[in-house]
Order: C-alpha cells, then sequence, then structure tokens
C-alpha cells in the first residue's frame, strides 16, 4: 500500500509499505477515505512543530472499516467511522482526573504525529480510537470534526454566550469553525483575516463579512477575542474589553509576546489557553457538526500522489498567498 512519510522539514515522501497485518484483539483496520491536512501538519513539513521522522502524518480523517480483531463490539466491516486521534493511557494521574488531552503519555500515542496516521490507504487503531459516522455526515463535513472538537472545547473554555460580542482573528479552517460556532452562541461575531482568498472562503461559508484588519479601538469592544493563528496575543489584549477574555486557540511555536502582568491583572482580563480536546468532547462534536454544514470549507481533494501540488496551496514561502481552505487527502 501506499504511505506519505514525513523525512523531515520540507520532505514528503510517497512510500510503497505492505499493508498492516490482521488487527489484534480490540483493534480495528479502516481504509482512509477523506484525511484532512491540519496546521499542524503544515507547521511539521515546515519545521515548526517537533514530529520525529520518519513518520506518516494524518490525524484528521474518515474512512471504512475493513477488519475488526477479536473483542471488538461497536465495529464491523464497512461502517463509516471517524477518528479520534487524541488517545491517552487512562492511567496517569491527568487521565484519572478526566483532563485525557494533558495525559503524561499523550505524545506517544498521537495518532498522525506520535505514531503514524492516516496519510495512507489502511491504517490499524485501537477500536476506542473510531467512532461510527452518522450516515447524514458526508466525508467533507466528517473530516472536519476532530477541529471542531479543539475548537468547542476552546469557546466553552471561554465561556462564549448571548451577552458577548466575539471577535475571532484569522480565517483558516479553525477560524472559520470558531465563527461558525460563536454565531450560534454570541450577540455579535466579527472575523479578520488579511489572505484575500480565505476572506472569501470564510465568507462564502459563515455568512459574515470578514474584515481584512484588527480595529483596536472598536466601540465598543469585543468581550471575547479568540486568537486561532496563536501569535496575535498583544494586539488581542489590546482590543478586548476590560473584563473580558482572550482564548488562544492557535498554535505557533515560533511565536513571542510581551505582556505586562497589570494588563490581565489591572483590567481583569483572562487569558485562556486551549489546544486539544478531553475525550468527552470528541462525541459532542460529532453530533453538533450533524447541523453545521460547513464541507465547502474543505476546498480540495487531492490523491497522496500528488502531495507537493497540495502543500503548495498553504502560502509555505515568505509573501505567498493561500490557495486552499481545508485540504485533504484520498488515499
Amino acid at each position: 500500500m501506499h504511505v506519505l512519510q514525513f523525512r523531515g522539514p520540507g520532505e514528503l515522501t510517497l512510500e510503497q509499505r505492505a499493508a498492516p497485518p490482521a488487527p489484534g484483539p480490540g483493534q480495528v483496520t479502516f481504509r482512509p477515505t477523506l484525511a484532512g491536512v491540519c496546521g499542524t501538519d503544515r507547521a511539521i513539513y515546515l519545521g515548526r512543530y517537533h514530529c520525529e521522522p520518519p513518520r506518516v502524518l494524518g490525524h484528521e480523517a474518515v474512512g471504512v472499516v475493513t477488519e475488526v480483531g477479536e473483542g471488538v463490539t461497536r465495529l464491523r466491516p464497512g461502517d463509516r467511522v471517524v477518528l479520534d486521534p487524541t488517545q491517552s493511557c487512562g492511567r496517569c494521574d491527568r487521565c484519572l482526573r478526566a483532563e485525557s488531552s494533558h495525559c503524561a503519555n499523550k505524545s506517544a500515542l498521537e495518532i498522525g504525529v506520535g505514531r503514524d496516521g492516516a496519510f495512507a490507504q489502511l491504517l490499524t487503531v485501537e477500536e476506542q480510537a473510531l467512532y461510527p459516522l452518522p450516515a447524514d455526515v458526508p466525508d467533507r463535513r466528517g473530516v472536519l470534526i476532530e477541529p471542531l472538537a479543539c475548537v468547542l472545547t476552546g469557546l466553552r473554555a471561554a465561556a462564549v454566550g448571548p451577552d458577548d460580542r466575539v471577535v475571532v482573528l484569522g480565517g483558516g479552517p479553525m477560524g472559520v469553525l470558531s465563527a461558525l460556532l460563536a454565531v450560534r452562541w454570541a450577540a455579535r461575531v466579527s472575523l479578520v483575516e488579511p489572505d484575500p482568498y480565505r476572506r472569501e472562503l470564510a465568507e462564502a461559508v459563515t455568512g459574515l463579512t470578514p474584515l481584512a484588519e484588527l480595529d483596536e479601538s472598536a466601540s465598543p469592544p469585543p468581550t471575547v477575542v479568540v486568537d486561532t493563528t496563536g501569535s496575535l496575543l498583544e494586539p488581542s489584549l489590546r482590543t478586548v474589553q476590560d473584563g473580558g477574555r482572550v482564548l488562544l486557540l492557535g498554535c505557533d511555536t515560533a511565536a513571542t509576546a510581551t505582556v505586562r502582568p497589570f494588563d490581565l491583572t489591572g483590567r481583569c482580563v483572562s487569558l485562556i489557553g486551549s489546544c486539544d480536546y478531553h475525550a468527552q468532547v470528541f462525541p459532542a462534536a460529532i453530533e453538533l457538526i450533524r447541523g453545521l454544514p460547513c464541507e465547502q470549507l474543505v476546498t480540495d481533494v487531492f490523491p497522496l500522489t500528488e502531495s507537493s501540488a497540495a502543500f503548495e496551496l498553504l502560502a509555505l514561502g515568505p509573501g505567498s498567498g493561500y490557495g486552499a481552505g481545508k485540504l485533504a487527502f484520498a488515499p
């Protein structure tokens, strides 16, 4: 079978590998039908997020079960499934406190980062890493369940509600999903995205009219600022209302910021960091996406053989713009 393997920064190679052996007890083999390219995959490719090569990437995936091992009861061959890549040991103190996303052993267990993922024609995982995909959820919507779980966790942590004015920074997939949820929960929502391609796509999916620049003097100021880029903490703090919340939802390991403690204490601003989700959130994201038509966000689907062409659409070079929304491979 073919796999797309990360060999180091800037190097993804299509390789031939033997099909996985029959699944063992409690395991399931499935055929990914769509595997999304996450911002984390882009960061790994650029050398901005640690991933030990060689590694088959891909942690956002839907597919079809091909074979099940002994003791598997929830799934059977032919079932459509969605992958929950954030696995945990269930034994460390964090897991026992129901904080599985902070599992002490997470780094080795995370599918598509710590171990091989879904940029492959077949993948074998534990039964608990797969959930049935509802019949009314098409693949292009289902492949967004994992990022939606991350967004859902963050907006819950920020306690977004009907009294809030929300500004979302960044019009990529995480920003668009954040805006879609916030529109349902908050009084007023705006989206800021400098890239013209992403602005147009965000408008088509959300119905909002995105701004090209953040208005730091907006009146009244937002009560919640959601930074999905991971690099806009300082303008977020300058913009948010006193007593408001800044939610950092994006991951940029190269970003730095200077924060005066008094900006938090004197203004009573809450700074909230959120990236992954606890295991209990994933089923909620599956149900939520059933009423959230967002498949238009998946703009381009490529075979594994065209990885170079796919990644070129993700603004890899200085000054280059985006040419796609959510990319996906069809292994």
